[in-house]
């Protein structure tokens, strides 16, 4: 599994950004032994696709759990705020958790400053394609999210969500396979 990853992906440090894309082996190496580790941002039994972006303006805002797999071109935009996916996770491709949002009243909004607010992804949570979640959200052990939901609430456990914005859909009862 480690001979997989170090030949498929590596991270790049430009700033206050990683890029995930594919160079040699000996980059690979050292950018993982000595980026990822200083950074405790994903074990070695998770997963991050090439082509990820991970923005923030500390290591400390995002944290990926064990066995947690993120598929192409997700990007995660923790600048201020912090991103935290559990364990066991899947998020499909093109998905884009950002922490910033803005203000929703007249007064503010002209100013463009925008907020941020932390992002809670539980454990064993899959998230399709294409989903966006906004700054602020929880989103509950075991649940899913349809694919190209705008996630703007909060979600509970064992629940699907679907939709633009996202919308219950069901309780899952455990035990079921779908």
């Amino acid at each position: 599994h480690i001979y997989y990853l170090l030949l498929s992906i590596v991270l790049i440090w430009i700033h206050d950004r990683i890029k995930i894309t594919s160079l040699s082996c000996l980059d690979i190496a050292y950018i993982l032994f000595y980026k990822i580790r200083y950074c405790y941002l994903c074990p070695w039994n998770s997963f991050i696709y090439p082509g990820c972006e991970l923005i923030f303006s500390s290591p400390q805002n995002i944290s990926i759990g064990n066995r947690s797999f993120l598929n192409r071109n997700v990007k995660l935009y923790a600048e201020l705020g912090k991103i935290h996916i559990g364990n066991q996770c899947l998020v499909g491709f093109n998905t884009i958790i950002s922490t910033a949002t803005h203000q929703t009243t007249t007064i503010f909004r002209d100013r463009a400053t925008p907020v941020f607010r932390n992002v809670y992804i539980g454990n064993n949570v899959w998230i399709g394609a294409s989903v966006t979640i906004i700054g602020g959200v929880r989103v509950g052990d075991n649940s899913i999210i349809g694919a190209g939901s705008l996630v703007h609430q909060d979600i509970p456990k064992d629940c699907i969500y679907a939709g633009n914005p996202a919308r219950f859909i069901r309780t899952i009862t455990h035990g079921e396979t779908t």
